[in-house]
């Protein structure tokens, strides 16, 4: 039968999860990344059935073949995500996200793939593996070894900032709550949530995140096939490899690739739609250019930034698949004309389940943007502001006249902070020497390089962060293995051991910054992966609170929550918490500045659900640096040390004084210890 692989993997991964289940709950060691593994592969796999028959089906059979096998399975992957993703909004929308309905939901999803699936396609022409066989040896053990190095890596229970504030932390709630539900202290919960909402599949059975990591790691995955197939096709087959080397050996990949943000996935989406548009840009109608839209909008539903960042290219594609139609006859130019307008607008109705479920909690569709204009629930003036200026600052020719011959240096050799505050660093410099040998005719290496500085420039002028810079990285990688590839069949002997030298430092570099990027947010993560160390404990070290957090279990009532104040890490938190985060002021801040008395505090506080206060001192004062809506007068300093020595009970203190746990009183009096007052901000 058609479908007998596919669904004999996929039930060998089910088996096997089941299994790793039982052990875990046996209490068998070694079992525990065994069964997060095993989920987070069964949550993958039936994506990549069901959206390769789910692609077939909106391409058709003819137009399908003209991808290559490798690059169409990740193209259904990218379809089957935004099909699940849909699938779970309708659940969140109607209150159902629980661990039940969410597995009966990939379980759905993997029986429509393998029931009348198209059958495995042989790879004998395949761009990607052609490509993958012109990598010499070393080139091959370097993203093998990457790839394998990362999938060890995704085995350990993150604790990246974002993620315990944000990727994780959000779809928690989601599956505490059943659904969407408005949090007043996490303005992130606004963003694009598709991904972040797949993250509550892999939290659904795994409370430690790492089916979750798993699910991230596959978009950095299936972008490799993407890449060398749309490499292939533009640039050639021998610059495809190049490229392909170059990409998997950059320390932004390095460092992305680990981190469960929504980076990799808006360029995995974003660069599916333009492969989709250009690879098929001579099979007539317009189907495969409403499928690339169908996937670009994903990458919409997937991160806001897309818009500015990845829906430029695929527009500039779509008018360029245009444009030849219309000087080829097969369009005139009042139809073509209209066609690119509907298909431009079809992202955004991909991602309006965003938009819809902000105008429901929060009262504005686009919120946080248009908030002046739009309004919306819990949000001010001042937070704006803050959000604004976090998001403008930094530009990157000030990172570049900053960095000194040693900052580069450093930042090549072990992925500091240097350019653009994170790991874009010198590996882009070290490309350029490459793109002098972009020759004229490589039209497409051309247009990849001059896509590359638009957004760059637009980054400078817009973003703080070089994890944005991810489009700008790869067309240079794009534009740079043209230029490699053409150097090497056309330079000397001296030539080619010079290009042979920035090559062989691709693994040196990799090696160094990821080991940089995993100490810095991950710790010591190596001996949890290797199973020397206990996870638990290795959470528990890496976050601080593990003995608040077993006293707050021990004192909250029933339906009661923590409120955490100046740290927003609650995902490993086993107590039930009311989530901030920075950009957001406290909502007990919030209270106080507007001028509410103690009891009128108390009472919005309970009627939160909140039992308890989990003071971080150093953490507020490090927040209070950086955002202007954590800093405190000292009217409010006072009115809220007040506040706390009358309403609340210290239960908890830690040895190093950075962790405060308070009780609120039910009796509306009583009186702490002096030394649990705090002076945040």
């Amino acid at each position: 039968m058609s479908w007998a692989r596919p669904a004999t993997v996929l039930a060998a991964l089910a088996c096997a999860a089941a299994l790793a289940a039982l052990a875990r709950a046996a209490g068998l060691p070694g079992a525990f990344p065994l069964f997060p593994a095993l989920w987070g592969a069964c949550l993958v796999g039936a994506q990549a059935v069901s959206g390769r028959r789910l692609l077939r089906a909106l391409l058709g059979a003819r137009a399908a073949d003209r991808v290559g096998p490798s690059a169409e399975w990740a193209l259904g992957w990218c379809t089957g995500v935004i099909l699940t993703g849909y699938a779970l909004s309708l659940l969140a929308f109607a209150g159902l996200l629980r661990p039940v309905p969410v597995t009966l939901v990939v379980a759905l999803a993997a029986l429509y793939g393998v029931t009348g699936g198209p059958p495995p396609r042989a790879a004998r022409r395949d761009p990607a593996v052609r490509a993958w066989r012109l990598l010499p040896a070393a080139g091959k053990f370097l993203v093998g070894t990457a790839l394998a190095v990362e999938l060890v890596a995704a085995l350990v229970p993150t604790l990246y900032y974002d993620a315990l504030v944000y990727h994780y932390a959000v779809p928690e709630q989601y599956l505490r709550h059943g659904g969407f539900v408005h949090l007043p202290g996490m303005i992130y919960a606004c963003f694009a949530f598709l991904v972040d909402l797949l993250n509550a599949v892999g939290l659904a059975w795994d409370a430690t995140g790492v089916a979750a990591n798993v699910f991230n790691l596959a978009f950095g995955v299936a972008l490799l096939p993407i890449v060398a197939d749309l490499a292939a096709r533009t640039v050639g087959h021998r610059a495809a490899a190049a490229a392909l080397l170059l990409w998997v050996g950059s320390p932004f990949v390095a460092i992305v690739g680990v981190l469960p943000t929504n980076d990799l996935p808006v360029l995995c989406l974003g660069m599916a739609a333009i492969h989709l548009a250009w690879s098929l840009r001579h099979v007539p109608g317009w189907r495969a250019v409403l499928v690339s839209a169908l996937l670009a909008g994903g990458a919409l539903f997937a991160k806001n930034v897309a818009l500015a960042l990845v829906l430029p290219a695929w527009g500039l594609v779509v008018i360029t698949v245009a444009w030849r139609r219309v000087r080829g006859g097969t369009w005139r130019p009042g139809p073509a004309v209209a066609w690119v307008v509907a298909t431009g607008l079809l992202p955004a109705v991909v991602a309006s389940p965003t938009f819809i479920k902000n105008a429901w909690l929060t009262g504005n569709p686009l919120m946080p943007a248009a908030w002046t204009v739009l309004g919306g629930r819990d949000w001010s003036l001042l937070e704006h502001t803050a959000f604004l200026d976090e998001m403008k600052t930094h530009p990157l020719a000030e990172a570049l006249l900053d960095a000194g011959p040693r900052s580069l240096a450093e930042v090549f050799l072990t992925g500091g902070e240097t350019l653009g505050r994170e790991w874009a660093g010198a590996w882009v410099l070290a490309l350029l020497p490459a793109l002098v040998f972009v020759r004229r005719r490589r039209g497409a290496a051309r247009a990849f390089l001059l896509f590359a500085l638009a957004e760059a420039a637009l980054w400078s002028a817009s973003f703080t962060t070089s994890r944005f810079l991810g489009p700008t990285l790869l067309c240079l990688v794009l534009a740079s293995g043209a230029g490699l590839a053409w150097g090497w069949q056309r330079l000397g002997r001296r030539g080619r051991v010079g290009l042979g030298v920035l090559l062989a430092a691709a693994l040196p570099a990799h090696a160094a910054s990821f080991n940089h990027g995993m100490s810095v947010w991950q710790g010591h993560w190596l001996p949890v992966a290797l199973g020397v160390e206990d996870p638990r404990a290795y959470v528990e070290a890496g976050t601080g609170y593990a003995e608040a957090d077993s006293a707050a279990a021990r004192i909250l009532g029933p339906g009661e929550h923590v409120l955490m104040l100046g740290d927003g890490r609650s995902f490993h938190l086993r107590a039930p918490v009311v989530p901030t985060s920075a950009m957001n002021v406290s909502p007990l801040v919030r209270l106080l500045r507007e001028g509410r008395s103690d009891d009128e505090v108390i009472t919005a506080l309970r009627a939160m659900g909140v039992g308890a206060l989990l003071l971080r001192p150093n953490e507020w004062g490090r927040l209070a640096g950086h955002y202007a809506a954590w800093r405190l007068s000292d009217a409010e300093k006072a009115r809220l040390a007040a506040l706390l020595q009358a309403r609340t009970r210290l239960v908890f203190r830690s040895d190093d004084g950075r962790t405060l746990l308070y009780q609120l009183l039910r009796d509306g009096g009583g009186v702490t210890s002096p030394r649990g007052t705090p002076s945040p901000g």
